[in-house]
Formats: C-alpha cells, sequence, structure tokens
C-alpha cells in the first residue's frame, strides 16, 4: 500500500506526501515506528532520507520514539539511511538538534 501511494505521487509532490504532518506535527515515518515495520521505515527513508529530521519546530523525532519504543533495528536503519542527519528531539524541547 506505501509503495502504491508513493508510486502515485509525482516526483515533486513524493517529498511533499511523506512529510505532510498530522495535528500533532508528525508524519508517517512517525506512525510506521509506532507499528514497529522496519521494513516500510526503511522503504520511506530510501524515498526521502530526511524525514528523520521531522518535526524541525519541536516535538518527538522519529529516533527518540523507536528508542523509547525499543525499535532498536528501526533506530539503526534510521541513522544509516539518513546519513546521520537526523533530529534526536525529545518531547517538550525545540529541536535544536537536528545535524546537518
Amino acid at each position: 500500500m506505501v509503495s502504491l501511494l508513493i508510486d502515485l505521487a509525482t516526483t515533486g509532490e513524493r517529498c511533499q506526501l511523506l512529510r505532510a504532518t498530522n495535528a500533532s506535527g508528525e508524519t508517517a515515518l512517525h506512525e510506521v515506528v509506532r507499528a514497529g515495520s522496519k521494513d516500510i521505515v526503511v522503504q520511506l527513508m530510501a524515498e526521502d532520507c530526511e524525514l528523520a529530521g521531522f518535526p524541525r519546530d519541536g516535538g518527538i523525532s522519529p529516533l527518540y520514539l523507536a528508542v523509547l519504543l525499543d525499535e532498536i533495528d528501526i533506530a539503526r536503519s534510521l541513522y544509516v539511511m539518513s546519513h546521520g542527519n537526523l533530529s534526536y528531539s525529545e518531547p517538550g524541547r525545540c529541536n535544536e538538534d537536528v545535524f546537518y
């Protein structure tokens, strides 16, 4: 299903689609991390390697969420696929911790 949705978006719209946020400022990557689906995390990160840097204006990062949920393989995938350019922002802190 994820592949189909990504394929339906044109190249320019793909990042916009993947970076869309909900009312909590979270992307689809956050939900996939919560579900513990490493395969889909890899699929999303392959499409947009900057996804692990969101949200940029505070909130919980996908990496922090993965560690919190003890999803170490997912945390490792986020780090590797983002080339180390990711946020480790935690709830209540502004996202000053993004490395680029």
